[in-house]
């Protein structure tokens, strides 16, 4: 074949290939609008970074091709373990595509799971993680009804950072609660009705309070900063208390905003649908990130994103109130369940169970009734256990056939020693303590005594079945009697009128205890 017809018949291929690219990008667009993925005028409303411009003006079609070699570069590196590599990769194909929302969750994936556990460091890791959430938000920008990137969100908080999974979990969590603690003004949740009216930027807020430009005008990232590393203006700055608390209440939501990445309004929202949440804990902003996606899905995609509400608000009924040592989050303290979340968490579940093929009996509807009574009836509700109990037994009559409630809750107690979870052994186990306290104050010593045993059993059995060095490390459990202190010292700090009686009879049971636990 001639050199001229050669050339010829590659111009006509090029030719077919770029038509074909043109049509493939013109068919991915049309999904986008038509699944209300991206706002169509998003680009005229927004504008978009220069990087981005100048990729859509210079590459045009070749854009997709030069993404598709990125991406098989990048599977190549995932399988060979070259994770910062990828990472780089996947960063310059956001930067040509910022649109591809399924690149923002490889990333993000790949950031908050593969690198963190090359770190040694636990800084070095809530760094990582922190990137792959600001990777996600930014990417919600252009696709901002796309339910992946809110599944994916609430999914980092609920099972990266407030699961078990990994050693530094304890300490991811421990962070977080010093920071909200602190950003919050010392509560565990702050006003989000009066924040969501807050100007959303620095102009809005000088239009609203002109004198405060002199002062902060050319400092804005400095006060930011200095709020978020202390809860407070810097010291140089002097101003009467009303003039304070206003630009105080701004930088809450200004800091909140952009270093937390959560809208004071939709976080209203959440707490007017599902109830008052504790802000400290990484469950909220599990349920804050799915309610969002509910909120954005079109049509009937809502399983995963509901999923995430469903599981989160089962989490704060089950361990969703920490009580610390000296008020203030540190590593003193305990988690106990919060029974406002009850009658919410049941009903999310229940649609949850209605969105999953095979419905209810299939959700895991039925075993959360079982941790609703077992766990009203060791805190005391038994009036309210045995309402959830009746239901049980319509719903599950092969569960409680033959079982009065004392017998059903015993018995599970006893099952689930061996699949408990750190924090459902600790709420448990301080069940039976608290319960103890009380019983002592009623001069009911028996029964005390009775529950005491009935924790240590539980207590003990589990640090056994978990005494690798690895699994120690991760649950830093101490010896029951050191727990059972420091519960105690917990809930006299918050009932002193009981201290001097109860202390004494406690001390009684230390007293006639066996050899020291080690």
């Amino acid at each position: 074949m001639s050199k001229p017809l050669s050339f010829l018949l590659a111009l006509i291929l090029t030719a077919a290939c770029l038509g074909v690219v043109w049509k493939i990008q013109d068919c991915q667009k049309q999904i986008v609008v038509e699944n209300e993925l991206m706002p169509e005028d998003f680009a005229k409303q927004h504008g978009a970074p220069p990087g981005v411009a100048l990729s859509n003006v210079f590459l045009g079609p070749f854009r997709n091709l030069m993404v598709n070699a990125l991406w098989l570069r990048m599977d190549r590196l995932q399988k060979q373990g070259k994770f910062f590599e990828m990472v780089q990769l996947a960063d310059w194909i956001l930067r040509v595509q910022p649109e591809n929302a399924t690149v923002a969750q490889y990333l993000a994936w790949n950031m908050a799971y593969n690198i963190t556990v090359t770190q040694q460091n636990y800084d070095a890791r809530r760094r990582w993680i922190r990137k792959a959430l600001e990777t996600l938000q930014t990417a919600m920008r252009y696709n901002p009804n796309d339910p992946v990137l809110y599944r994916e969100m609430g999914w980092i908080y609920q099972h990266k950072l407030g699961d078990e999974l990994d050693n530094a979990g304890p300490y991811y969590r421990e962070k977080m609660a010093e920071e909200n603690f602190r950003i919050f003004g010392g509560v565990h949740s702050p006003d989000w009705k009066l924040l969501a009216a807050e100007p959303e930027n620095w102009n809005a807020f000088y239009a609203k309070n002109p004198l405060l430009k002199r002062i902060c005008s050319g400092r804005e990232e400095e006060l930011e900063k200095t709020f978020f590393e202390t809860g407070n203006l810097p010291d140089k700055i002097n101003l009467d208390d009303a003039v304070k608390e206003k630009l105080i209440t701004f930088l809450r939501n200004m800091v909140i905003r952009k270093d937390l990445l959560i809208d004071p309004e939709h976080a209203a929202w959440v707490e007017e649908t599902y109830g008052k949440l504790n802000w400290l804990l990484p469950e909220a902003f599990a349920i804050y990130w799915g309610s969002m996606g509910l909120k954005k899905i079109p049509g009937d995609r809502s399983l995963h994103c509901q999923r995430i509400v469903s599981q989160g608000l089962k989490m704060l009924m089950l361990s969703g109130r920490i009580i610390y040592a000296d008020g203030k989050p540190g590593k003193n303290y305990i988690r106990l369940p919060d029974f406002d979340f009850v009658d919410t968490a049941c009903e999310e579940i229940k649609k949850t169970a209605h969105l999953i093929q095979g419905g209810i009996q299939f959700s895991g509807y039925h075993y959360f009734l079982m941790d609703v009574v077992e766990m009203l009836y060791l805190y005391g509700f038994k009036d309210r256990a045995a309402k959830y109990y009746k239901i049980l037994q319509e719903e599950v009559p092969t569960e409680t056939q033959g079982k009065n409630l004392q017998d059903f809750v015993m018995s599970r107690v006893r099952e689930k020693i061996q699949v408990f979870r750190n924090e459902q052994l600790q709420s448990t186990v301080s069940s039976f303590i608290l319960q103890s306290i009380f019983a002592f104050a009623n001069d009911a010593d028996d029964d005390a005594r009775e529950m005491l045993q009935s924790a240590e059993m539980i207590y003990k059995t589990y640090r056994k079945l978990h005494d690798s060095e690895e699994e120690r490390e991760r649950l830093r459990l101490p010896p029951f009697k050191d727990f059972k202190r420091n519960v105690t010292d917990l809930v006299l700090q918050r009932f002193p009128d009981l201290s001097p009686a109860v202390r004494a009879k406690l001390d009684l049971q230390e007293n006639n205890a066996g050899p020291v636990e080690k």
